[in-house]
This record gives structure tokens, C-alpha cells and sequence, in this order.
């Protein structure tokens, strides 16, 4: 069931469909050993609010990895489909992480910031949002980067699911270029998880009540269609995703 607190426009906010097609096919998949590694979400109109089917399949199980897909449906018509990879850890040696949380500023010393009373969508309401430093949305800024402090919703399961809610809930680095509100709406996204989910030697209760780094920006905007790439970050600043996103500009 879609409830109306997640509204985002005509339709329900992404990171609820996207969120239960990722645990639908982990079911599918059924091997904790192998965690999602890649992530692909495709939008086809908004999901309204009332009952809604979530259907997943195992594709392919192989070696070390496993392909799933999963559908949405909100009275029998397809509102989003995505396709994942489950892969097991190999053992290789070469390893690094070059990927660093950028400057930003202390959450705690940050004021809540009223997203969903400045313009942004209903289900703003239910995340706390915190400015990580640099320009705000609709300050008509030089660059499209917006940095943003997010706390999810109480109660919250720290796994893959929610990695995908966060990195769709941030406000999207154009409107800082931008000067005033604009509707937009994912076309479609692709996540990368760069750490197997759940996270090992985390108390995953206390995670879920701090709040996570986006740093978002647009490096394109043209006939209507923005492209995306947003790293996200962990409560111990640990890169923990990136998410290539493809929004629309609705007008």
C-alpha cells in the first residue's frame, strides 16, 4: 500500500518502489553471500497512491553471480522496472578506495532545514534534512553541486534498500543552479554499491538515527533532461554509493 505521506507530485516518491523491488529480488536471490552490487531503476509513470504489486525473479544464478529483476504495478499497469547484480566477493588481492567524503560541515552544528516548507515535495516531512556546506537550491548559483545532510526516517533498516531511498531523497543539484522551485522526476538511475550490505561491525540501530552525506551534482542540462552523479556517504564518512540519475524538467 502507497501511502499519501510519500507524495511527490502526482506520485509517490521513487525510493518506495525502488526500495521494496531491491529487497523483492533479494528474496529472489536468496544468498546473503552474495550482496547487491549493482543496481538499474527504470520509471515509467507515477506510482498513485493505494494498493500496489511488487513481483521479482531470479534471471541467472552463475558461479560468483546472480541477475534478478523485479517489476512494480499499481492497478495491473507497470509504474517501474529495474534489473540487479548480486555478486560474491572474489578473492583477489588489488584493492583501493580512493573515493573521499568532501568537505563538509558538522551536521550537529547545522539547523534543520524545512525542505518540504520552501517548495520541495510532501515526503521531504519524513527525512531531516542539514546543509553539508557551499551554495543552497535556488540561489542561482555558478555550479551545480548540492551537498546535503540526511537523516532517514525513524525507524530505519540500515541496508541496501535504504542506501537507495537516501540517494533519492536529496534535493537534485540543479535547483542549485536553478533560482526558483521547478517540478522534475527520475526518468531512471543506476546504483553502484561500493560495500556489501548489511555493512559488518556497524550498530545498524544507532545508523539509522544519524544522518548520511549526499553530494550530488549535474554536470549537464539540456532539452529538458539533467544527468546526475551523486556519492553517498556513511555516519563514519565512508563512501558507501554512487548513483548515475537521468531527471526531467517538467517544465
Amino acid at each position: 500500500m502507497l501511502d499519501a505521506a510519500w507524495l511527490q507530485g502526482r506520485g509517490v516518491y521513487g525510493g518506495i518502489p525502488a526500495g521494496a523491488m531491491v529487497r523483492a529480488m533479494q528474496q529472489a536471490v536468496g544468498d546473503p553471500a552474495r550482496p547487491i552490487r549493482s543496481f538499474t531503476v527504470h520509471f515509467c509513470e507515477p506510482a498513485r497512491v493505494g494498493p500496489a504489486r511488487v513481483r521479482a525473479e531470479l534471471v541467472r544464478a552463475g558461479g560468483r553471480v546472480s541477475h534478478a529483476r523485479a517489476e512494480v504495478t499499481c492497478d495491473g499497469v507497470v509504474v517501474a522496472f529495474s534489473s540487479a547484480s548480486f555478486c560474491a566477493a572474489r578473492p583477489v588481492a588489488l584493492a583501493w578506495d580512493e573515493v573521499a567524503a568532501p568537505e563538509a560541515t558538522n551536521p550537529d552544528e547545522m539547523p534543520s532545514m524545512p525542505v518540504a516548507e520552501r517548495g520541495g515535495p510532501r515526503f521531504t516531512r519524513l527525512f531531516n534534512y542539514r546543509s553539508g556546506g557551499g551554495d543552497v537550491v535556488w540561489s542561482g548559483a555558478t555550479e551545480a553541486r548540492a551537498r546535503t545532510w540526511i537523516r532517514p526516517p525513524q525507524p530505519a533498516v540500515v541496508d541496501a534498500a535504504l542506501v537507495v531511498g537516501l540517494l533519492d531523497a536529496g534535493p537534485p543539484a540543479l535547483a542549485v543552479r536553478d533560482t526558483g522551485p521547478r517540478p522534475v522526476a527520475s526518468v531512471d538511475f543506476r546504483v553502484q554499491f561500493l560495500r556489501a550490505f548489511p555493512l559488518d561491525s556497524v550498530d545498524a540501530e544507532a545508523w539509522g538515527r544519524r544522518h548520511w552525506l549526499s553530494d550530488a551534482r549535474a554536470r549537464t542540462v539540456a532539452e529538458g533532461y539533467a544527468e546526475e552523479l551523486t556519492h553517498l556517504f556513511a555516519p563514519d564518512g565512508r563512501a558507501v554509493a554512487t548513483c548515475q540519475q537521468l531527471i526531467a524538467l517538467l517544465r
